[in-house]
């Protein structure tokens, strides 16, 4: 296509004609590559680097068929490119001859070094993939202006953007690229370039990319001239962890620009308004060095506690900003250039959506940290009566510091106003409400007990015993029917049921039978085996899992039960299955689908995401401890004689779920299929009491958007 195209120009030659030929050959090589999706190769095939990687990492030459038959000598290979931070400009050429005078060259003249091809083919796929990035990115900050999917969610793809990048894009010395530095370069280099641009997009011009990369050039020179203004002196920021930070000389994923005083052209590609937006944005980093600088910090906290190696920051750009101000010789990284420009893409975007704008859209944040904080307080209250020396409580009482810190931060600006930041601390104050709402309602286990009492309560309710259907507790069975249920509500066998699912039990043998542990001998509840791709993707920094690839791609999860050999060897052939869909998508693929997971999640049929624990705690927690003080009476002297009972038992909350495992033992001896059975479980008093409670639930008419957040 391209020689043709040379020469019905009368533009051709032979020399020409080897050098397009050795291009298609190399494009022949690399179209069965891209189909393989290299671009997830590092995720599913070795751990990730915590640096950018060197060109001596780069073992495997793809390109070596094209150097068959070759005369390769050092005189006739091009020139490298420099690693200079200014590429030196080309010498003139000595006056040509006519063109009836020029000798053809010869074919070893045009010789191309496997190197450059492959610099050149990662510059082109490092261009297209930002401008993919911005296209896709565009796309989801118009759907919140306009409403379809909520704030967090939209930070929550910036931030895996983000992150993917940082993680699969090629590390490019653009520093080297002339493309990158020099305005308007026709040499072997960018027309290479040019051709793998054309190549991976159909596009007859390149010109878009080429804009975009003398834009990427600018705003690192904005962001170096920042770094170089700090001095030697500067005092590095304090972080909770450390991000992975390059301190390489020469790194390969630098872009070591001059000031941006002897660029030319420079606002012909920035303008005056972004470079302000970019030195703000710098100042707002500088500004923020200590852990607790920001009103986000201590929510930030809760989760950053709990996981090994997490980094609390939860903007992948603030992330970014703290590796760029701690290396010795602060130059701006690719991950750093991105996500600045993704930033500068994204106030360009929102600008036509007042409520993602300014104080309008700062107060969205703090209207979701007030809500939270008016469902956690009476939750807190309610935990420093049962248990004010735990973990649950410390945890509730964090979250409620941080938010009231959180709406305590007056300042205003760039950063505090933009829709990413209040996007991703929305993101940050709903997972941290999730992970310590849930660990009060597992602590207690108030959701399992309510749902498993009740469903089977419904079951073998007979005549007066009959409790009244509660329609938002048969939603709930089936938002967390895998979470609560382990996939499948009982019918019989409640028992053995209730403690796998509340206690995680073992069979053991008692009384000639083989039976699940009971929960009086294990006290505490296991965690609730609910998964959430939003809280697991937002606390790794958006790192690849099985389980979350099982859920992108709609295959088998893997099973919660890991005891066995079996389920550890079938859990890793359903994990095996989803990296085998991966390794065949791409990452806009992959970002999309991650979005569908977690909007599932969010706007889905069940939206566990959303669920309001503290409401939930405050809505199972009074009929619970009601059916735990009228069971005190029934089961004390039958667990002091058995030396099970224990102070803290006092608390109906605390004895409710062994007292409902006494019944639902009862259910199970008593199925209630004859006048005899159902004439005995009508004089059991734990029976009685539980229906008595049921009757008397508050709010019956209650619906799950009740317990929803509303964001």
């Amino acid at each position: 296509m391209v020689t043709q195209s040379y020469e019905s120009s009368g533009s051709g030659d032979s020399g020409h004609r080897h050098f397009v030929k050795r291009l298609e050959q190399t494009l022949a090589i690399l179209q069965p590559l891209e189909t393989q999706d290299v671009p997830f190769e590092d995720y599913v095939g070795r751990q990730e680097d915590a640096g950018p990687r060197s060109r001596s990492e780069q073992q495997n030459n793809k390109f070596a068929s094209l150097m068959e038959g070759l005369d390769i000598s050092p005189h006739s290979s091009p020139p490298r490119a420099s690693n200079s931070a200014t590429p030196a400009a080309p010498t003139s050429p000595s006056p040509s001859k006519p063109e009836s005078e020029t000798e053809p060259k010869k074919p070893e003249e045009f010789v191309l070094d496997d190197d450059d091809i492959g610099v050149a083919y990662d510059a082109a796929r490092f261009l297209v993939d930002i401008n993919l990035f911005h296209i896709h990115l565009h796309s989801i900050w118009k759907s919140a202006g306009e409403g379809k999917i909520p704030l967090l969610i939209a930070a929550f793809q910036f931030n895996c953007i983000a992150y993917l990048n940082y993680r699969r894009a090629p590390k490019v010395d653009c520093s080297a690229l002339c493309l990158f530095s020099k305005h308007n370069c026709t040499c072997q280099q960018c027309y290479l370039i040019h051709y793998f641009i054309r190549h991976l997009t159909n596009t007859g011009h390149p010109g878009i990319f080429v804009i975009l990369a003398r834009r990427m050039w600018m705003i690192a020179s904005i962001i170096n001239d920042y770094g170089r203004g700090l001095g030697a002196n500067f005092d590095p920021p304090e972080v909770h962890v450390q991000p992975a930070v390059c301190n390489i000389p020469d790194c390969p994923d630098q872009f070591r620009t001059p000031p941006s005083s002897e660029i030319p052209h420079l606002e012909n590609f920035l303008s005056k308004d972004d470079q302000k937006r970019i030195r703000d944005l710098m100042g707002a980093i500088q500004t923020h060095k200590k852990p607790l600088d920001r009103g986000i910090s201590v929510v930030e906290m809760i989760k950053g506690n709990h996981l090994d190696g997490f980094v609390d920051i939860c903007e992948a750009f603030f992330d970014f900003g703290h590796a760029f101000l701690l290396q010795k010789t602060r130059v701006a990284h690719g991950e750093m250039m991105v996500a600045m420009s993704i930033i500068l893409q994204i106030e360009a975007a929102t600008l036509p959506y007042p409520h993602l704008t300014g104080s309008a859209c700062r107060a969205q944040g703090l209207r979701f940290a007030m809500d939270i904080t008016e469902a956690l307080t009476p939750v807190l209250e309610a935990v420093q009566r049962y248990h004010p020396s735990g973990s649950i409580f410390k945890g509730l009482q964090t979250l409620l510091v941080g938010l009231e810190v959180y709406k305590s931060d007056e300042k205003s600006g760039i950063y505090h106003d933009s829709p990413w930041t209040v996007g991703c601390h929305m993101l940050d104050m709903l997972t941290a409400a999730i992970r310590v709402g849930g660990q009060a309602c597992s602590y207690w286990a108030v959701i399992r007990t309510t749902l498993y009492l009740y469903n089977a309560l419904r079951i073998r309710g007979f005549d007066e015993f009959q409790i009244p259907q509660i329609p938002v507790l048969d939603e709930l069975s089936g938002m967390f029917l895998q979470g609560v249920f382990l996939g499948t509500v009982p019918k019989h066998k409640f028992l053995s049921s209730f403690r796998l699912a509340v206690y995680n039990s073992h069979r053991v043998k008692r009384s000639e039978t083989a039976q699940f542990e009971r929960g009086l001998d294990l006290l505490s509840p296991c965690n609730e085996a609910t998964y959430w791709g939003l809280c697991d993707q937002h606390y790794t920094n958006h790192r690849v899992n099985g389980r979350f690839l099982c859920k992108m791609y709609k295959t088998e999860a893997p099973g919660c039960d890991d005891r066995s050999a079996a389920q550890v060897r079938a859990n890793i052939q359903k994990v095996n299955r989803a990296r085998d869909l991966l390794r065949q998508d791409n990452w806009s693929g992959y970002a999309s689908k991650s979005l569908e997971a977690v909007l599932s999640e969010v706007q889905g049929s069940a939206p566990i995401a959303r669920v309001n624990f503290f409401e939930l705690f405050g809505y199972c927690e009074p009929l619970l401890k009601c059916f735990g003080i009228l069971a005190v009476p029934e089961v004390q002297n039958k667990y002091k004689e058995q030396g099970l009972w224990k102070d803290w038992m006092y608390h109906g909350i605390s004895v409710s779920r062994f007292a409902a495992e006494d019944l639902l033992e009862i259910l199970d001896a008593l199925p209630g299929n004859t006048n005899r059975e159902r004439d005995l479980l009508a004089q059991e008093p734990l029976f009685r009491h539980a229906v008595r409670v049921f009757k008397a639930f508050k709010k019956p008419d209650a619906t799950l958007q009740d317990f929803l957040w509303k964001i």
